[in-house]
């Protein structure tokens, strides 16, 4: 199903699709153990919210650890996405002029320079519009940071995170008439974040798994015992 709807939304890298079916599997795959055991819990009497919260309750570890998975699956598709399926390319650029790049359009506005202790600043603002380079979505500025004592010159990208692209431009080189832009564009790169911390909550929620004794069932004398010793 997941790989079925990432071909209809355009998605045509093969491998990309199928990490996408696997994720969906994955994650498809629990969510419908869990809503099966929410609803056996449900019809012995329980109103939904605390089937589902007895559900996860019962069995701490186990539910940590099927979060846990689900973050992972998350992981794996950013890394797809991002690894196939991002555009890196240079365009060359004189003032005014635009310039259309995986959906974006980068417009070079104007050149900057200014001199700081320790280093000389050159920048240069660039407008980001959607495809039709119509809608202004941001003005970024990337840099270029000379250390004239060491005799280094240090790139520094400007960053700007969308719901689905992460896209990043970088001065590849300046003159006075144009420049070359490098413009990177990760596709849901944001889902490594997401991912990442689902993996962490679900592993801090296994931490607090308790020790399951079965229904009605009573610690045993010799437990007990042990227990105090």
């Amino acid at each position: 199903m997941a790989a079925a709807l990432a071909v209809v939304i355009g998605v045509r890298s093969v491998p990309v699709v199928v990490v996408i079916g696997l994720a969906g599997f994955v994650i498809g795959t629990i969510g419908h153990f869990f809503l099966y055991q929410t609803a056996r819990a449900h019809a012995g009497g329980k109103s939904w919210p605390q089937a589902m919260g007895a559900t996860v309750r019962n069995d701490k570890g186990y539910w940590g650890g099927q979060v846990a998975h689900v973050g992972f699956a998350l992981v794996a598709v950013a890394i797809a996405t991002t690894s196939a399926m991002a555009v890196r390319t240079e365009v060359s650029l004189v003032i005014g002029q635009t310039a259309v790049v995986g959906g974006y359009c980068v417009e070079y506005r104007e050149a900057f320079r200014r001199i700081e202790p320790e280093r000389i600043v050159q920048g240069v603002r660039v407008a980001l519009y959607d495809e039709s380079c119509t809608v202004e979505k941001a003005v970024l500025e990337p840099r270029l940071h000379e250390y004239p004592k060491f005799g280094q010159v240090i790139a520094t990208p400007a960053v700007r995170s969308f719901a689905i692209d992460d896209v990043y431009l970088t001065i590849a080189s300046v003159d006075d008439q144009a420049i070359v832009l490098s413009v990177l564009i990760f596709p849901l790169q944001r889902l490594l974040w997401v991912g990442g911390l689902i993996v962490v909550a679900g592993g801090v929620a296994a931490l607090g798994r308790s020790v399951r004794t079965g229904p009605g069932t009573k610690p045993s004398e010799e437990a007990k015992d042990t227990v105090r010793a």
